[in-house]
């Protein structure tokens, strides 16, 4: 029931930039406009254009729920379904079985279940954070955006767990950009697992 509630509502209060896991959307739209972004990407007279991809480090083991629950009182959902959602993600217990055997049982600290048809919904919310933080970043005087981004206002796309954050080169839009996630991260328990990440620059100086 809690699902079939969120689903109806999550696609009124997240961005457009979240593709995925939000009723009557396709991750296939931000798959094209990925294509578009890096098309001619190796031409010589390249715009300077900056694409970073961000894989998340255990996405869903690393949730802060105190986070979360801010989250959803920020976005107006009311406290008794909040609490009611809170109930569902903080007070499953976890048993080890070995040789066959179940061993006590115990509670974890943070988080979401995988398999859980309500945490990728819950895993929605907390990126709608970035979103809005991205949003804030690119107000600013000193953020210029990707050239083929500028009509659009856009400065990423989510695909689930994995992210790709656009800007014009340059080290000062792309650390503002880096800073928005940092803040992002320190919030809501969500780390970039460097080694399955990467950062392509074009048309830019080398340094």
């Amino acid at each position: 029931m809690i699902c079939n509630r969120l689903r109806l509502v999550l696609p009124y209060v997240i961005e457009d930039t979240q593709g995925a896991l939000v009723h009557s959307r396709n991750i296939v739209h931000n798959i094209v406009i990925v294509q578009d972004l890096v098309r001619h990407y190796n031409r010589k007279a390249a715009k300077p254009i900056c694409i970073i991809k961000v894989d998340m480090q255990k996405a869903d083991d690393t949730v802060n729920w105190i986070f979360l629950k801010d989250m959803l009182l920020t976005l107006d959902f009311l406290r008794r379904f909040v609490d009611l959602v809170m109930e569902c993600v903080c007070t499953p217990k976890f048993s080890l079985m070995i040789n066959g055997e179940m061993h006590d049982f115990f509670s974890s600290k943070r988080g979401l279940r995988q398999g859980d048809p309500l945490s990728p919904l819950l895993f929605v919310i907390c990126m709608e954070y970035l979103a809005r933080i991205l949003a804030k970043i690119s107000s600013l005087d000193q953020f210029n955006y990707h050239p083929r981004c500028n009509p659009m206002k856009l400065t990423h796309l989510s695909f689930a767990d994995d992210l790709i954050l656009c800007s014009k080169d340059d080290f000062e839009y792309v650390y503002l950009m880096l800073r928005a996630f940092r803040l992002f991260s320190e919030s809501s328990g969500l780390k970039i697992n460097a080694q399955k990440s990467s950062f392509y620059c074009c048309g830019g100086s080398r340094e």
